[in-house]
């Protein structure tokens, strides 16, 4: 009984905000952060702000409604977690983020409201953190399965290696065996000199550049995708 109370009364503060208005609270937030900043060179700024109000937009519906997303919704937030996963995003880093914007979406809520509403906010943080914690257990469960089945793509195989071996030579590091099995896996020769160079694919896609990286290695070049 006490949790329908608390569900109905967090309902009624919630019921007259907007997902815009809350993702524009949130982006300023969010815009410093390492991760932001990293994803905003692959990405996109409208492509991010409608992430954002996507995201509060969802988080807003359940809690008023009490239905949770779908799994149409769970399918689309996969989708954009291969595209991070073949750009080559780090998957902590796309975690950290989403955590972050938990943390801001709830503070964003907070701003919004008027300062009886916030008193009432404030007591009801709880239940509203449970929302959060259990928004946040889908997408971490999406990006991870996403990143895995990426992984297990053929234009994704050795980025990461080749991404490694290449900051070690970078900073003239003295050659370990782990790198010369990297080197082997690879079919890149170790022997300098080096003729670094870069491919700039102009409105590419993920896929696209992770393709052709995945070729260049064939072809025996030392190739990883990195933002854009």
């Amino acid at each position: 009984e006490r949790a329908t109370v608390v569900a109905t009364a967090l309902r009624d503060v919630l019921e007259r905000l907007e997902a815009d208005a809350v993702a524009q609270r949130m982006e300023p937030e969010l815009r410093h952060t390492p991760e932001y900043t990293r994803l905003a060179r692959d990405v996109e700024a409208s492509a991010l702000r409608t992430a954002l109000r996507r995201h509060a937009g969802l988080l807003l519906h359940w809690m008023v409604s009490g239905t949770p997303p779908d799994a149409y919704v769970l399918s689309e937030t996969y989708e954009r977690a291969r595209e991070c996963a073949a750009a080559g995003q780090p998957l902590d880093g796309a975690l950290l983020l989403h955590r972050r914007a938990a943390r801001v979406f709830w503070d964003a809520v907070l701003a919004l409201g008027t300062e009886e509403e916030r008193a009432r906010l404030a007591d009801w943080a709880d239940h509203g953190r449970r929302h959060l914690d259990s928004y946040l257990d889908m997408v971490t469960r999406a990006f991870v399965q996403a990143y895995a089945d990426q992984a297990d793509l053929p234009s994704a195989q050795g980025d990461r290696r080749a991404h490694t071996l290449f900051d070690r030579l970078c900073a003239n590091l003295p050659l370990t065996v782990e790198d010369q099995e990297r080197a082997a896996r690879l079919g890149f020769d170790l022997t300098p000199p080096y003729v670094p160079f870069v491919a700039l694919l102009d409105k590419s896609g993920p896929a696209v550049r992770a393709e052709l990286a995945a070729r260049l290695r064939t072809a025996g070049a030392l190739a990883f995708v990195e933002d854009v």
